[in-house]
């Protein structure tokens, strides 16, 4: 298991409350309520520097709604960058089975695997899908008494090509989640 790329991150429930003086349930704004504008007369005027809220509606002070609003944005930002770190986790995962398979295949070729093997051609069906790009871009030698072991030199070009594009796209994801400055991996 990968160790957290967000350890030094604060919590929600830090991230909203500074003094960290959380209520037990976690959810230190859960009473809130739209003051509607339309309650409100324009021409009365305010005897304190809040309007008065209607019978059933607390008062709502400014700063703590302009607050609100900031750790709301927050927790949003904070929501977006914790999917993009699991999507980097997953192709993470999807690159990682996608070589072994590739190189399973490659070891299968030059050890001369016999192809009408169930494991050998569900293996050779499989990741024929993902080196169909690279089809007779090289030749493939072949050698031996048989000519059945294969020096598949496509399936190590799509191991590298793999390798690569799932490396850029990790790099460009971090990139879109981590602050103005940061150095990357």
């Amino acid at each position: 298991m990968q160790p957290d790329p967000y350890a030094n991150e604060p919590t929600i429930e830090m991230r909203r409350d500074p003094q960290n003086q959380v209520p037990p349930d976690g959810y230190p704004y859960r009473q809130q309520y739209p003051v509607p504008d339309a309650q409100y007369p324009q021409d009365a005027p305010a005897q304190s520097p809040y309007q008065q809220a209607p019978q059933g509606y607390p008062v709502v002070d400014p700063h703590q709604q302009h607050l609100r609003q900031a750790v709301e944005e927050e927790d949003k930002a904070f929501t977006f960058s914790y999917v993009v770190a699991k999507i980097i986790d997953y192709l993470r995962w999807f690159l990682v089975v996608l070589e072994v398979a590739l190189l399973l295949r490659f070891i299968l070729k030059l050890i001369g695997a016999d192809p009408t093997n169930p494991f050998a051609s569900f293996l050779y069906s499989l990741t024929d899908v993902f080196l169909f790009p690279f089809k007779g871009l090289v030749h493939d030698p072949s050698f031996g008494a048989t000519t059945i072991h294969y020096f598949e030199w496509t399936t190590l070009i799509g191991m590298l090509v793999y390798g690569l594009i799932f490396w850029v796209l990790r790099l460009f994801l971090q990139t879109v989640i981590s602050r103005p400055g940061a150095t990357s991996e």
